[in-house]
């Protein structure tokens, strides 16, 4: 009796853990096969020779993050873009003098409501580029103190492979980077960014791989 409880208490425990590592597995074999066969298109970004995969989960932290992301728009400024946040913090006039296209952009303050908001405008497939910014100061939006991680794994899942099926870019504004496998790239955004977008120095990457890329 005491076994069987306690079988169901470790049960309960690891079940998360458990997921994870199916979908992991998953991924992995979809990468081994070759996913569907085809090279996945890639948009241009001049900070980041490598370019950014369409339909990627894309991690960026650093001090100049929303600078970096700022410029990859004012490349592409025919993009339809929804910027989720909990708070809006980002001024879009900053975004404007770094040459974003802001009749482009809408902008969302979801308050605790983040998760909701983000899951609507993927599966709307309006947008092109998903910005969740959750790079502000202060407690994380679950639990209200200053956790790092504010996505759970399951949540981080869904964001990629709905972004992979509307061929959406999704990138994710962290204040620290989410310790996960999920995310296809995570960048950090360095401060010589800011110089080299004034056109002040050459450009180099100024955005550093954190982990090996999946794409």
């Amino acid at each position: 009796m005491d076994s069987s409880v306690t079988q169901i208490d470790l049960s309960a425990q690891r079940e998360d853990d458990v997921a994870t590592a199916r979908l992991k597995k998953f991924d992995e074999l979809r990468q081994r096969l070759g996913a569907d066969g085809q090279t996945k298109e890639r948009t241009s970004f001049s900070f980041y020779e490598d370019g950014f995969a369409v339909g990627s989960l894309i991690e960026i932290v650093g001090p100049t993050k929303t600078t970096a992301l700022a410029l990859f728009l004012s490349e592409h400024p025919e993009m339809r873009v929804a910027w989720i946040t909990s708070k809006l913090t980002v001024h879009p006039f900053a975004l404007s003098q770094k040459g974003a296209n802001l009749q482009n952009i809408l902008f969302v303050e979801a308050g605790n409501q983040v998760n909701w908001c983000l899951i609507q405008v993927l599966e709307s497939g309006c947008f092109q580029v998903i910005v969740a910014d959750i790079g502000v100061v202060g407690p994380s939006l679950k639990t209200g103190h200053a956790d790092v991680s504010v996505f759970s794994e399951r949540e981080l899942r869904r964001y990629q492979l709905l972004s992979e099926s509307y061929h959406t870019h999704f990138f994710l504004l962290s204040r620290q980077a989410h310790k996960s496998w999920v995310p296809h790239l995570q960048l950090e955004a360095q401060k010589s960014l800011l110089e080299a977008s004034d056109g002040s120095s050459s450009r180099p990457r100024h955005m550093h791989l954190l982990c090996p890329s999946r794409f």
